[in-house]
């Protein structure tokens, strides 16, 4: 009796190892990536927060607007949190650009990646929050 125990309790161990591991929120992207030189990014990086027209990425059934700005700074805003800043950077092993931002009570960490080579405004924004990876098609003004 002793012994089923134990190998019950081994049983129990290595399965819960094996759960506690996985990944609960995995899921396909909804679209292909292509990985980018930085110059590929230069029409949505602004030169200032003066500059005379302000290229803001934005989606409208988040809703979210980020303005990147070439001292590798960005501004956004999110409906139901306000605005905020954090730093962009280019990613050159991966070919996207990476973005992160604290806020009071998480870490914004987020991918811009492009969906179409020969599009340079086609881009995608990736992050996940507390309900799973989103994929946003994201739009130009």
């Amino acid at each position: 009796m002793h012994r089923k125990l134990s190998v019950f309790a081994v049983f129990l161990f290595l399965s819960s190892g094996l759960f506690a591991c996985r990944n609960t929120y995995e899921s396909a992207r909804p679209y292909q990536v292509y990985p980018q030189e930085q110059t590929f990014f230069s029409g949505v990086i602004n030169e200032s927060e003066t500059s005379e027209h302000l290229v803001t990425i934005h989606e409208d059934k988040y809703p979210i607007s980020i303005k990147l700005y070439k001292d590798g700074r960005f501004s956004y805003t999110l409906r139901k949190l306000g605005d905020g800043w954090g730093k962009w950077k280019y990613s050159a092993a991966d070919g996207y650009i990476d973005l992160y931002a604290e806020r009071a009570i998480f870490v914004m960490q987020m991918q811009l990646r492009a969906v179409d080579p020969a599009n340079p405004s086609a881009l995608a924004l990736e992050f996940s929050d507390r309900f799973g990876p989103k994929y946003l098609s994201m739009t130009t003004k």
